[in-house]
């Protein structure tokens, strides 16, 4: 696991590798450089072909493939991660009610607030969809929560109502439980 494994290329070369030493190896990790321009649950065409079959291929060889996922959904007009989550008004607030925005990979992004039930919900739709194009697992990271130069202080819960330092702790407990439900 390292930053810079983008997509299958790199994934064969070290499946290669670790064979070729008979290193133990039983799991792939990567890192944000798979996704389409650092937006979550999404992957590069750039780095992958045929997903599902590319992960199959190394699966059959005995490795799990583990993509990081990560809470900041990219705020851009089209994406439909943001334009769902807006819709059903589950990102976190700011003190004037509209969606909290912090500065994370993908740049200006939302967070999901996963201290509503409806929140984890839709997460865990998309992990599902997410996990069905092949994956075995997630590597969540980012939720403690990273929001960049953004004040926490801003970042709302149950549509604005909770301070931050009411849920902050259990946010990434939130986002887990969401993954989780959408994985099974």
């Amino acid at each position: 696991s390292r930053w810079g494994y983008a997509g299958t290329r790199q994934l064969q070369r070290l499946d290669a590798a670790f064979s070729e030493h008979a290193f133990p190896n039983d799991g792939l990790w990567l890192d944000i450089d798979y996704m389409d321009d650092f937006k979550v649950f999404t992957t590069s065409a750039q780095h992958f072909g045929n997903l599902a079959q590319e992960l199959k291929d190394l699966q059959e060889k005995g490795r799990r493939i583990v993509p990081i996922l990560d809470p900041g959904v990219k705020a851009q007009a089209g994406y439909a991660v943001a334009q769902t989550g807006r819709d059903a008004d589950i990102f976190c607030q700011n003190p004037e009610g509209q969606p909290f925005v912090g500065f994370v990979w993908p740049g200006r992004t939302w967070f999901p607030d996963y201290s509503l039930p409806e929140g984890r919900d839709w997460w865990a739709q998309y992990a599902k969809a997410f996990r069905l194009t092949g994956f075995d697992g997630a590597w969540l990271d980012m939720n403690d929560p990273s929001t960049g130069a953004a004040d926490l202080d801003d970042m709302l819960f149950q549509r604005g109502n909770w301070p931050h330092w009411a849920y902050h702790n259990q946010y990434a407990m939130g986002m887990a439980q969401a993954t989780r439900q959408g994985f099974l």
